[in-house]
C-alpha cells in the first residue's frame, strides 16, 4: 500500500510534534505500507496524488473553515478526479470557546461541507482528537468519525509504561511553564500580559524552591504578537526567569523531560508532559484546550469567560480554580491525572489501532 501522508507543521513546535506522532503511530499500524510524505502545501499534480492507495492528512484544528477551503486547502481543487481515498488523522476543531451554544451552531461553509461529505462517499474518513470535535462533525452531517484523541498523546516508546510520574508537592524542583498562544489579538494583550504575570508569580509562591523555565511554542519574534512575547521576555528576566524559543521543531520539547510538572497554557506542552506521564495542569483558552481535557477526564480551567455571543473576557477565577486543582492533586496523589494516562493507552488499543489498520489500512 502506498501513502500519501500531508500535514501542515510551518513554525509552532506543537504543530511538528503532532505530525511526527501521527507519521510514527501510521507506520507502526501499517508496517508494510509505503508513505511519503508531504507538507499540505506542496504543489501537487493529479497524476502523483493518484498514485498513491491513500491520502491521509494530519493533525492540527484542521477542521475549520479557515483550512478547508479550495483555496486554503490545494488538495481539494482537483477533489472529483482524485482517487485514493481521503482519511483525516486525528485532527481537532479550532472553536474560540466551549460555550454549548457555539457548538452546535457551528456551521461548515455550503461549499466546505459538500467538499468532506463528497470524500466520505468516496471511502474516506474523519478521525477527530476529542468529542467536542466530533459533535461539530455530526451536526455537519458527517457520519465516519471517529475520536482518537491527539497523535501528540502516544509516544509509541512509553505506551507500555503507565504509570505517572510521582509528584511530590514538598520537593518539586523544575516547574515548566507555557505561555499563551491566542494572542493575535491587540486590544486583549495587556490584559493577558496581567494574566501571565499573575501565573508566573502564582508558580513562583507555590514552589519558591524549584527552578521555573518558561516556553514560547510558537517562537518569540512573531508576526502579530512580536511586542507582546518581548514584554514577557522583559518581565521574565527581571524576575530571574529562563524562557527557550520551542519553534521549528519537536525537539524542544525535551525540555520538560526533567520536568516535575507543566503549567500552563499550551495544548501540545500539556499533551507532551503526558506522553511522557509528566504531571501537567492545562490552561484552557479556546475549544482546543477544553476539548483535549474532556477528552482525558481533566478539568476546565479557563483563561476566558465568554458571554453567549462568545466574547472574550477574562476569567477572574482562574487562579483559584488552579490552586484548588493543585490541592485535589496534592490530597489524591494525582488520580485524576494518573486515570488521564489510563484513558490514553485505552483509546489508543480501543480506537487509534483499529482505525489505522482496519479503516485507513482496508484495501480499496
Amino acid at each position: 500500500m502506498k501513502i500519501l501522508f500531508l500535514s501542515r507543521p510551518i513554525t509552532n513546535g506543537g504543530d511538528f510534534l503532532f505530525s511526527e506522532r501521527a507519521k510514527e503511530i501510521l507506520a507502526a499500524n501499517l508496517p508494510k505500507a509505503k508513505i511519503t510524505v508531504k507538507h499540505v502545501l506542496d504543489d501537487m499534480s493529479l497524476d502523483f496524488i493518484n498514485g498513491f492507495d491513500k491520502v491521509v492528512i494530519a493533525g492540527g484544528p484542521m477542521y475549520d473553515n479557515r483550512f478547508l477551503t479550495r483555496e486554503a486547502q490545494p488538495l481539494f481543487r482537483n477533489l472529483e478526479a482524485i482517487r485514493p481515498s481521503i482519511h483525516f488523522l486525528c485532527n481537532g476543531w479550532y472553536g474560540n470557546n466551549i460555550n454549548k451554544n457555539y457548538i452546535h451552531i457551528y456551521s461548515f461553509y455550503d461549499n466546505v461541507i459538500d467538499d468532506l461529505k463528497q470524500i466520505e462517499a468516496k471511502g474516506g474518513s474523519f478521525s477527530c482528537r476529542d468529542y467536542i470535535t466530533e459533535t461539530v462533525l455530526r451536526n455537519n452531517g458527517l457520519n465516519n468519525i471517529y475520536m482518537t484523541g491527539c497523535a501528540a498523546w502516544y509516544d509509541l516508546d512509553k505506551l507500555g509504561d503507565s504509570q505517572l510520574k510521582p509528584l511530590d508537592f514538598s520537593s518539586i524542583r523544575k516547574v515548566v511553564i507555557s505561555d499563551q498562544g491566542v494572542t493575535k489579538e491587540s486590544q486583549w494583550h495587556e490584559v493577558k500580559f496581567q494574566q501571565t504575570k499573575e501565573l508566573v508569580e502564582f508558580v513562583k509562591m507555590r514552589f519558591n524552591k524549584a527552578e521555573i523555565v518558561f516556553t514560547f511554542n510558537g517562537g518569540i519574534d512573531t508576526k502579530y504578537s512580536g511586542d507582546f512575547n518581548r514584554r514577557i521576555c522583559e518581565y521574565l528576566t527581571g524576575q530571574g526567569i529562563a524562557y527557550v524559543d520551542l519553534s521549528g521543531s519537536m525537539e524542544g520539547f525535551q525540555i520538560c523531560d526533567d520536568a516535575d510538572l507543566h503549567i500552563g497554557y499550551r495544548v501540545h506542552s500539556h499533551i507532551y508532559a503526558l506522553s511522557q506521564r509528566i504531571p501537567s495542569i492545562l490552561i484552557e483558552e479556546d475549544a482546543r484546550g477544553g476539548g483535549v481535557n474532556q477528552a482525558l477526564g481533566l478539568p476546565d480551567i479557563q483563561n476566558y469567560s465568554c458571554n453567549e455571543e462568545g466574547d472574550f473576557a477574562p476569567n477572574p477565577y482562574m487562579l483559584s480554580e488552579l490552586d484548588y486543582y493543585l490541592q485535589e492533586l496534592e490530597r489524591e496523589n494525582c488520580s485524576r491525572l494518573q486515570a488521564a494516562i489510563m484513558r490514553m493507552q485505552d483509546v489508543y488499543k480501543d480506537v487509534v489501532v483499529p482505525y489505522i489498520q482496519n479503516v485507513i489500512g482496508r484495501e480499496a
